[in-house]
């Protein structure tokens, strides 16, 4: 199996895995904690993202001319940027407001988008994204990483067992990670606390 091909029936296993999930999510999520700042509605609804911009980077016009940059690029350096997290908790709200109480309803509009759009996208496929151009198998493992950590995110508040989707799929989201990790600067600490030779510092986060 290819890379792409791998990224590709991840995305899926993954996308069952989370929609699963906040099928879950009660109708009064707007006023239950999720992660952060956020509720759990807002949580839901941020994790919905990993549908809807495939779908919106596929639908636009496919970019030329430009070299594009890694997963681990786009991580390492996107996610770095000033200002970049206030406006992925602002978002968030506004996502869900819009959606109020029909939480299920639109993550599965949001999916099936999503995967039609995939089914529709060729190998070769580049998209245009805030931080540059990506291959769509780089791009695939951004969303399998956001799918991952945020299913993890839901399961842990909802109080269910995570599932088995996202289990296996740790293994791909931590080796993205501990790439950029090495990207970063960052990898010693890592396994170290993995080896237990020392705890990580309060505020290790290769997603920030």
């Amino acid at each position: 199996m290819t890379e792409l091909a791998a990224s590709r029936e991840w995305y899926a296993r993954l996308s069952r895995g989370v929609l699963g999930l906040i099928e879950q999510v009660p109708e009064d999520a707007a006023q239950r904690p999720g992660l952060g700042n956020w509720t759990l509605a807002e949580l839901a609804a941020h994790s919905m993202r990993a549908w809807t911009t495939l779908t919106q980077y596929l639908a636009d016009p496919e970019p030329t001319g430009e070299t594009p940059i890694s997963a681990v690029v786009y991580l390492a350096e996107g996610m770095a940027t000033d200002g970049v997290h206030a406006g992925v908790e602002q978002r968030a709200r506004q996502h869900a407001a819009e959606i109020g109480t029909s939480l299920a309803a639109a993550a599965r509009e949001a999916a099936a988008a999503a995967r039609d759009a995939l089914d529709e996208a060729p190998d070769s496929r580049l998209v245009t994204t805030r931080f540059g151009v990506l291959a769509l198998r780089d791009f695939l493992r951004t969303r399998n990483l956001e799918l991952v950590v945020h299913g993890l995110d839901l399961a842990k508040v909802l109080g269910v067992e995570p599932p088995s989707e996202l289990v296996e799929a740790t293994v791909p989201a931590m080796l993205l990670l501990t790439q950029v990790a090495v990207e970063r600067g960052m990898a010693v600490p890592l396994l170290e606390a993995a080896a237990g030779r020392a705890p990580l510092d309060a505020g290790y986060n290769l997603m920030q």
